[in-house]
């Protein structure tokens, strides 16, 4: 009979799941420094980095009981990359739009009313979405949910999910037929 060790990691997953806060840190401890070089290669800023992997560190003590996972190692690392890999496309998504508006040589007033206005426009938009559309969208959207933790949370098909976020964005679509680049730049931060 073999007695676990510090780092069996099915030991310390165990563990968590009844809620080990000694056993988190020693996690936290043995991986922090690793994961944060593996966010900075994808990255490239140090403090957006830590950021990331102090997120997915939130994430597995918020999610311990219902940890299913045979590798920390493997867990942790694609946490950390998916990510890293969102925030940068979703920084790219802003820096395209932050370059259109200084090519439109508009000024700092005009943006912050723009920005305003476009928001009150996106929530109106976003309040015509069916009831079920609106919550899917805005579980994808706006919490960052992906597709199978909102089929898991919902208790429906990852399929549905994604007709759903279909569907929202065609009707989004028309909705801001009047501000088409900004459609464009939330078509492309929305795709997956």
């Amino acid at each position: 009979m073999r007695v676990p060790g510090v780092f069996d990691e099915r030991f310390l997953v165990l563990q968590l799941q009844h809620d080990d806060r000694k056993v988190f840190e020693v996690i936290f401890k043995f991986y922090y420094s690793g994961l944060v070089l593996y966010a900075d290669r994808i990255i490239h800023n140090t403090e957006m980095s830590e950021d990331v992997v102090q997120s997915v560190f939130m994430r597995l003590w918020e999610d311990r009981k219902n940890l299913a996972v045979h590798s920390l190692k493997s867990y942790l690392g694609a946490a950390v990359k998916n990510r890293s890999i969102d925030l940068v496309r979703n920084q790219k998504v802003r820096n395209k739009y932050r370059d259109y508006v200084q090519e439109n040589d508009q000024e700092q007033d005009d943006d912050f009313y723009t920005f305003h206005e476009l928001s009150q426009v996106i929530n109106q938009a976003v309040e015509k979405l069916p009831p079920r559309c609106r919550e899917i969208f805005l579980m994808s959207r706006f919490q960052h949910l992906r597709t199978n933790d909102i089929a898991l949370k919902l208790n429906i098909t990852k399929r549905t999910v994604e007709t759903q976020i279909s569907h929202a964005l065609r009707i989004l679509r028309v909705e801001l037929k009047d501000y088409l680049y900004l459609f464009l730049i939330l078509s492309e931060l929305f795709s997956e």
